[in-house]
């Protein structure tokens, strides 16, 4: 087992004003088939 050479943590917490819907957020709808794929870029997906 590797031993840890710093038990702090290096994650900082986000100031309570940022909007968390702003960044990073990518939202796609999609139908289900009623075999259970999907499509995705004209391609379909198990």
């Amino acid at each position: 087992m590797v031993q840890v050479s710093n038990s702090s943590s290096v994650f900082k917490s986000l100031p309570p004003d940022l909007d968390r819907n702003s960044i990073c957020v990518q939202k796609e709808y999609r139908t289900i088939r009623r075999d259970h794929k999907f499509s995705l870029i004209a391609k379909c997906t198990l």
